[in-house]
């Protein structure tokens, strides 16, 4: 049952209320679902199996990748060829290469879930494709040095958001630290990613992650695979095109678009100075991250057509870029996905939504509107010491002796055992 004391909460710098529930009325509600990465479900909560994903379901899933990359690639090779000035050819390139980045990073979170255990049933099966179909093509972490890095240290309740965590070490290398200035911030957040070093780093770390710093068996694996695969690209005569729209990607654009989400993907270099239960505390680092402004309901006449005209532009020329280039599939709403690792992503947005408002072990659900909203609010954190940009603490010291009940302590252990 919804709880008025695990009410969604809001920052300062948004809307104040679920932008979603603007959209209710309008027709397509699966496609901005998509669009804004909120569901609008109202149905009762799944247990975490009931989302896994059939083995078909899986593949399906895989399979429209696969066959982006190779449309990629032909097509790719059409532009390089044609006669065309080198501006259009740059310009028919991108959206090409934005589509591969999506496929490529959509391979990476597929296989992140189903390393979760939250992708299909059968475990045999799960590494065997997390390994040979998910991982390898795309040069990502061996399933096992990704279970410590991430499973162990990144999901941690005493680890996250620590030194130990190689998410919050990538923010320290990228040169973000509390305390740091409002100039440094904003400056940084541009050209951090763009740096020679940072961008040796991140080819670097795939290179040795891959072929060096792993198992045997992946070292070996790796390494034939990755000679039979260039050897027939080379042969086929299409080596330049994959090359240029299927490596560049994989080893460049991609840690762009990961650069864009992954900034704002929690609240980095938070101490629990309040005090909070640890749970709670956990909960407060990470907040759906959706996209959209509120649909104009209650407007008429040209007011309503000028409004609803800036409403499209915005959700044309901002949140469907950002969805395909940097937040694709679960990324909105990866705040669920701590508290909930089991969830399929092809359920957890519907699942987050089912959740809100109930009794939860981590505190209230927290969202913003905006990537502008979540820039904010970590800049206050990091450059100004303010770090409750939801009012959590406030919300835990006014509400601790109620949150301490025996019926409040229950639905919190059914949701751990869940």
């Amino acid at each position: 049952m919804k709880q008025e004391l695990f009410k969604t909460r809001y920052t300062k710098y948004g809307h104040g209320f679920d932008v979603r529930a603007t959209y209710e009325q309008l027709p397509l509600q699966g496609f901005w679902t998509w669009v804004t990465g909120k569901s609008g479900n109202k149905n009762a909560p799944k247990a975490a199996k009931e989302t896994l994903l059939k083995p078909w379901q899986l593949f399906l899933q895989i399979s429209w990748g696969y066959a982006v990359f190779f449309a990629a690639v032909l097509l790719g090779n059409e532009i390089l060829q044609s006669e065309l000035h080198w501006i259009a050819k740059v310009i028919l390139s991108i959206p090409l290469m934005c589509m591969v980045v999506n496929r490529q990073r959509g391979l990476l979170h597929t296989f992140h879930y189903t390393i979760h255990g939250a992708g299909i049933a059968n475990k045999k099966l799960a590494k065997f494709v997390c390994k040979w179909v998910l991982s390898m093509p795309i040069l990502h972490t061996p399933w096992n040095n990704y279970m410590k890095l991430h499973v162990g240290e990144h999901h941690s309740v005493n680890t996250f958001c620590t030194d130990k965590d190689v998410d919050l070490q990538f923010m320290t290398s990228h040169g973000f630290y509390k305390g740091m200035s409002e100039t440094e911030y904003w400056t940084k957040l541009v050209v951090a990613p763009f740096h020679p070093m940072r961008i040796y780093e991140h080819i670097k770390f795939r290179l040795e992650v891959c072929f060096v710093n792993t198992d045997r068996h992946e070292k070996v694996s790796r390494a034939i695979y990755w000679v039979l695969l260039l050897t027939a690209v080379y042969l086929s005569g299409y080596f330049t095109p994959f090359a240029l729209y299927y490596l560049l990607p994989i080893l460049l654009i991609t840690q762009f678009s990961s650069w864009i989400q992954h900034v704002t993907e929690h609240l980095w270099f938070a101490e629990n100075s309040e005090g909070l239960p640890k749970y709670i505390f956990y909960g407060s680092l990470s907040w759906g991250r959706f996209f959209g402004r509120p649909y104009p309901i209650g407007h008429t006449g040209w007011s309503f057509a000028w409004r609803v005209v800036k409403w499209g532009l915005g959700t044309l020329f901002i949140d469907i870029p950002l969805r395909v280039f940097s937040f694709m599939q679960d990324l909105p709403s990866h705040d669920f996905h701590h508290r909930s690792p089991g969830v399929n992503f092809w359920s957890i947005a519907p699942e987050r939504a089912a959740n809100e408002g109930l009794v939860s072990r981590f505190g209230p659900m927290t969202e913003t509107w905006s990537m502008t909203e979540s820039f904010l609010i970590l800049r206050d954190h990091l450059c100004r010491n303010e770090s409750d940009p939801f009012g959590i603490v406030t919300w835990y010291q006014s509400n601790k002796q109620q949150l301490e009940t025996k019926p409040a302590r229950e639905a919190a252990a059914v949701e751990a055992a869940a």
